[in-house]
């Protein structure tokens, strides 16, 4: 006959009775390895929106470090995650593209399209201090919403294009 004490065996990390457990010692953390960072390319110039458009197509269609995202959020002081969610770029997406360092060919489009926006609104308004308060205030010519909010898609980012040429000409 089997002793039933002995037939069990215990849980890893169980305590067996009779013995001490002060003298044990504890376990060290195991701490996660840390995700490799992508390395930072260049500092990202002022959007580099003078450049010639051969060039710029090229930057798009390789994508756009995600370095970009981040100083472009900076400009226009808004979380970053809110500048990727107004260009399509879900909150999780977003994560796995800082891991890769780039953004897709797609998202980096639509990122672009607010950093022309944003160098349009500073030239019309004056400064990038007023081009920032614009975009993040309801306009009357947008229905209930920001321009940052209204140019998520293309059509809307036309919008708020001939809306930036209309103050410029004084007619709104």
């Amino acid at each position: 006959m089997k002793n039933r004490a002995t037939s069990k065996a215990a849980p890893a990390g169980a305590r067996r009775p009779g013995k001490a457990t002060a003298t044990r010692a504890a376990a060290p953390a195991v701490r996660p390895a840390a995700r490799p960072r992508a390395p930072r390319t260049r500092p990202v110039a002022p959007l580099a929106l003078g450049a010639d458009p051969v060039s710029v197509i090229h930057r798009l269609a390789e994508g756009l470090p995600t370095a970009y995202l981040d100083e472009l959020a900076g400009r226009l002081d808004v979380p970053a995650a809110e500048l990727a969610g107004a260009a399509g770029i879900p909150a999780r997406t977003l994560v796995r593209r800082r891991v890769d360092g780039r953004l897709t060919p797609e998202e980096s489009e639509r990122v672009y399209r607010f950093a022309r926006l944003l160098s349009r609104a500073e030239q019309v308004l004056g400064g990038l201090d007023a081009a920032r308060k614009w975009f993040k205030s309801v306009h009357p010519a947008l229905p209930a919403r920001t321009p940052l909010q209204f140019a998520a898609s293309e059509l809307g980012a036309h919008e708020v294009e001939q809306l930036l040429g209309r103050l410029e000409q004084g007619v709104f």
